[in-house]
């Protein structure tokens, strides 16, 4: 099953805008969206927070078929 995703707007300074732009190129990444997608979840998994359920499927995301 597909991942439902939301909007989330931010505003960021053009400071902070190169420095995304700066660690995007640098991990290899070129979708903003995804890459900040992934620092949330580097982020969630730094503050030892429980992994999220995929609601479909009642299964942690990690373990679900992706």
């Amino acid at each position: 099953m597909p991942k439902e995703y939301t909007q989330a707007n931010i505003n960021l300074t053009k400071d902070d805008a190169h420095m995304v732009d700066t660690m995007m190129k640098s991990d290899g990444d070129v979708i903003r969206s995804a890459f900040v997608r992934k620092l949330i979840r580097k982020e969630w998994a730094r503050r030892g927070l429980a992994t999220p359920i995929d609601d479909a499927s009642g299964v942690p995301e990690e373990q679900g078929a992706g």
